[in-house]
């Protein structure tokens, strides 16, 4: 004999509960389906979970659950479905990790580019890596024994070079243009309104959520290519850090990663749309010491206008931060062992920030005899001198002035400033190689795709008398230097890191063998193929 449906039926207080009912199910539904999305790994068992959970809530149970159950059956299909959708929530967290694998390798019979410029190349080369990621050996094969335990991997003739490091990028955004395609004219500007609803959407439950799985997908694509140490160095929200924590818990897989959170920036300046304005040398203090505590590995200012976000012809390379705001942001971040580096596009916004005692600068601009000096002997930078990342990239598709970007009131002064910003940094990037100025590579990946750092190499030899060589030497070992982490990671030595890329082609010969490693290494764990 059936019960009955119990006191929620008709009473005003049983709809009301109804409704909540229904109201959390969808949001329960919706927040599954948000994760099932951006799940990296698909749990089938937490998609059939979360089917039966529809069921319960939408198909016609009720009847069926009141004939056969003396229960109330509103309060067992509400149960039910929450214990399985939260049980689809669980059951997807578990799977949604990727399957890490270290074993003891050596890899065998390579030619190995060791990253260091005072090494030649190993032929018949062996290296062993542990199982933590290590390596523990390097040498020829009449040298190297390969202890027992160890899996061989015979590279037949193969060139096995340090995976190659991008000082210089953006997590956040999408990394679509090829640096050899000239730019669309409609990429010249964005509205300021634009950028305004990106960072309010991002600072959502769901926009955090769609964002760092965005993030990932970039680390991704960069990793893939070959870029096993990438430091982003100007996302909102400390979301980068984010990112970070999730490749070091094994959340996902990715490059090592350096991140500086939200650029720190003068009000109006460039990137004040997405980064931390300060107005003087107290806030710029307080705002330094805020990232450090939230876990920043660099601090990233803006001293200067920028291109991207100019509203007048010259404004790029404009003075915005003062000496004083940037000495403060130094002390703070050298007190703490942290390097700084700066967005800066001309002459005399160099030679402040290197008075100030900044350590690195990205973009650059024509240097003069001071500018040079301070480079090579900054008595106030951390480690005593600075060093240039140039991202010759961002210029490479510059196309020629057209009457449609005339027309283009907007597009017209970012293009004019990115003209002139382009020529400054490739005199600045000139000069350094001249007199012996430190680089490093950046390549503003995010305004380019993630993936194209061998073609920053590849304007380094176009753009200056540098051999492949000396170039892929930047590309890993002097950019580790630059950026901090040459103990870690940049060459192939024995106690560093295992960060690979296994190449059919070799790369001295030509650079565009890099465009499609056969295997890559990162941090011990073969990321691809």
């Amino acid at each position: 004999m059936p019960v009955s449906p119990g006191p929620f039926s008709s009473s005003a207080a049983g709809r009301m509960t109804r409704i909540v009912y229904i109201a959390l199910a969808i949001l329960a539904l919706m927040h599954f389906a948000l994760l099932f999305f951006v799940a990296w790994h698909v749990s089938w068992p937490s998609a059939v979970a979360a089917a039966l959970s529809v069921a319960i809530l939408f198909l016609p149970t009720r009847r069926l659950l009141s004939n056969y159950l003396p229960l109330d059956p509103f309060w067992v299909r509400a149960v039910a479905f929450f214990l399985l959708i939260a049980g689809a929530h669980l059951l997807l967290e578990h799977a949604d990790r990727p399957e890490i694998v270290r074993t003891r390798t050596a890899f065998a019979n390579a030619t190995v580019i060791t990253g260091q410029s005072d090494v030649p190349a190993i032929e018949h080369g062996v290296v062993l890596m542990d199982d933590a990621g290590v390596i523990v050996e390097v040498g020829s094969s009449q040298r190297v024994n390969v202890p027992s335990g160890y899996t061989i991997v015979d590279l037949q003739g193969k060139f096995l070079m340090p995976g190659l490091i991008n000082a210089h990028g953006h997590l956040m955004l999408p990394g679509k243009r090829d640096p050899d395609t000239p730019m669309e004219p409609g990429s010249f500007s964005y509205p300021d309104w634009m950028a305004k609803l990106m960072i309010g959407f991002m600072n959502t439950y769901v926009g955090k959520r769609l964002i760092v799985w965005t993030m990932e997908r970039n680390t991704q694509k960069a990793v893939r290519a070959g870029v096993t140490t990438l430091r982003a160095i100007g996302d909102p929200h400390y979301l980068d850090v984010a990112v970070r924590q999730r490749i070091r818990n094994g959340r996902t897989i990715g490059p090592r990663l350096l991140v500086a959170g939200p650029i720190i920036c003068a009000p109006g300046g460039h990137a004040h749309q997405i980064g931390l304005v300060v107005d003087g040398p107290e806030q710029a203090r307080a705002t330094v010491r805020a990232s450090l505590a939230r876990g920043v590995d660099v601090i990233k200012i803006a001293s200067t206008g920028g291109v991207s976000d100019s509203t007048r012809v010259g404004e790029a390379g404009e003075l915005q931060m003062g000496f004083d705001e940037i000495a403060a942001i130094v002390e703070v971040a050298h007190d703490n062992g942290v390097l700084v580096t700066s967005h800066t596009q001309s002459t005399e916004g160099i030679k402040q920030t290197l008075r100030a005692g900044v350590d690195n600068i990205e973009h650059g601009a024509a240097l003069d005899d001071e500018a040079v000096d301070l480079f090579i002997n900054n008595p106030r930078a951390l480690r005593g001198y600075s060093s240039l990342h140039p991202t010759l990239s961002m210029g490479a598709g510059l196309p020629p002035l057209t009457d449609e970007i005339r027309n283009d009131p907007a597009g017209y002064i970012v293009y004019q400033n990115g003209k002139r910003i382009t020529e400054g940094s490739r005199s600045g990037y000139k000069t350094a190689v001249k007199h012996g100025i430190r680089l490093g590579i950046g390549t503003d990946a995010g305004l380019i795709q993630h993936g194209a750092v061998w073609k920053e190499l590849r304007y380094f030899t176009q753009h200056a008398e540098l051999s492949n060589s000396q170039a892929l030497h930047i590309g890993t070992l002097a950019t580790a230097r630059s950026i901090g982490v040459d103990k870690i990671t940049g060459s192939i030595e024995k106690g560093k890191s295992a960060d690979l890329i296994i190449l059919d082609r070799d790369p001295r010969e030509d650079l565009s063998a890099l465009a499609q490693p056969s295997m890559v290494i990162a941090k011990g764990v073969v990321v691809f193929p």
